[in-house]
């Protein structure tokens, strides 16, 4: 009987520590979600939001455009998507197929994305958050015909 309730008294102790062990793992995804840097992950932009938001010189541009041109554009943006990493990189992968990888930081206060692409070019942006939702705001001399990026995060 006794060694009967020593195996029960050590299953007890097993399933504890079994517990206690999924609770400190559940703990760590916790904290690296909560790492205070919500860019990282991955972001898909949504096209239509972004291509809505056009406007002056920009739009005229666009609306002047032959339909072949305005299907590249489309091909362009439509599904791209962004991946931002903890190391400081990043992938965007462009509707079209293009991959372009490089590395970010943030600065004042995180209001403030810098993309430096592989090949040096420096793209700012201002930043910023609602719920799953991301814009970027295409700052300074880049050539980029959509200025504002509304990103929704995925999995």
């Amino acid at each position: 009987m006794k060694t009967r309730q020593k195996t029960i008294k050590a299953q007890h102790h097993i399933l504890i520590l079994i517990v206690c062990i999924l609770l400190s793992c559940v703990n760590k995804t916790d904290a690296q979600e909560s790492s205070g840097i919500p860019i990282i992950g991955n972001w898909v932009l949504n096209y239509q939001a972004s291509l809505g938001s056009i406007s002056g010189n920009a739009k005229i541009h666009y609306d002047s455009m032959n339909p072949i041109k305005k299907q590249y554009v489309q091909n362009y943006y439509k599904g791209r998507r962004f991946s931002f990493y903890e190391n400081g990189n990043y992938e965007m992968l462009s509707g079209n197929g293009t991959i372009q990888q490089g590395s970010w930081s943030l600065s004042n206060n995180g209001s403030k994305l810098y993309l430096i692409s592989a090949d040096g070019k420096t793209m700012q942006c201002t930043i910023s958050f609602s719920g799953t939702n991301m814009v970027l705001k295409i700052e300074g001399k880049a050539k980029a015909l959509l200025k504002l990026w509304y990103l929704t995060a995925t999995s």
